[in-house]
């Protein structure tokens, strides 16, 4: 059921997808994947309450798993609750330290509080890790530049976002990137 629930995830089925992840729970209720998997996709179809019921029990059932902390920061940010969310992102990385996605989304948080220092910093120590994802890179890179132009920091700023260019040129990252270095360019003046 977890397999079939995963491919209809990919295929856009998500309800389909919740049913098989729940028939999987059904079968063996201590494998925290399955719950993670439907977490997921409950998230992401705007079941709060279902979604933070499923990241609990991946919690319990892996406690010593950054990874599950990561997952439950990452539905507290959803919901705008910043101190549960940074709780969860330094928990996640006291187990790992070298989960760079953990220090952006931790950085995200900072910005919405408007620490920017600190979103710097997140950035910045995401961006020392060995190796990373692309993602992971392309958005510390866009996090730490978009701080430095909340501080008016534009020389900063624009080197950083001009670095997301060349470590993710995807048309996504490239349309969001634009839209900054447009904006510093528009403060220079």
């Amino acid at each position: 059921y977890n397999g079939r629930g995963l491919t209809l995830e990919r295929l856009g089925k998500a309800e389909e997808a919740i049913l098989d992840f729940g028939r999987a729970i059904q079968s063996e209720p201590n494998v925290a994947a399955y719950h993670r998997n439907r977490g997921a996709v409950l998230l992401s179809k705007c079941h709060h309450e279902e979604a933070l019921v499923d990241y609990e029990k991946v919690v319990s059932l892996e406690p010593r798993a950054a990874g599950s902390y990561y997952l439950r920061g990452l539905y507290w940010a959803h919901m705008k609750d910043w101190a549960k969310s940074l709780a969860d992102y330094t928990e996640a990385l006291t187990l790992n330290p070298s989960l760079a996605e953990a220090h952006v989304n931790k950085a995200n948080v900072y910005m919405q509080q408007g620490k920017m220092d600190d979103a710097i910093a997140e950035c910045t120590a995401a961006l020392e890790i060995h190796p990373i994802s692309r993602d992971a890179h392309g958005k510390a890179y866009l996090n730490r530049g978009i701080a430095w132009a909340n501080k008016k920091e534009y020389n900063k700023a624009k080197a950083d976002l001009e670095m997301v260019l060349k470590v993710d040129p995807s048309p996504e990252m490239g349309k969001s990137v634009r839209g900054w270095l447009h904006k510093i360019e528009e403060e220079f003046k």
